[in-house]
């Protein structure tokens, strides 16, 4: 028969060793372009909700003003006024967590 010590490293062993292990990483898992601006501080949500809103407002305008039959817009207004809401939204949700002091955590394992 074959003693402990020559059958290998026993199952608790090899489980500390995966633990130990850093977890495999995304291949989108990219580094920050940026990482000075990787906090999103409240100055940077209300500059966010700003542009939102001049986005809302460029919709709307582009969206009631007169169109003539010979003139056709290249994107129409309803699309910056739909990316100027969903902006706000986002912006809201984000101002609402940053004043809150609950930080909103994904589904994801990282």
């Amino acid at each position: 028969m074959h003693s402990r010590e020559e059958a290998g490293p026993s199952l608790s062993a090899l489980a500390k060793s995966r633990l130990d292990e850093e977890v495999p990483r995304s291949p989108l898992d990219l580094p920050p372009l940026f990482p000075e601006l990787d906090n999103m501080t409240l100055p940077w949500t209300i500059g966010w909700l700003a542009a939102s809103l001049v986005l809302t407002v460029l919709g709307i305008w582009r969206d009631r003003r007169p169109l003539s039959f010979t003139s056709v817009p290249l994107v129409p207004g309803i699309f910056w006024l739909g990316l100027g809401i969903i902006g706000i939204v986002l912006g809201l949700a984000h101002l609402i967590s940053l004043l809150s002091g609950v930080e909103l955590h994904g589904r994801g394992p990282y």
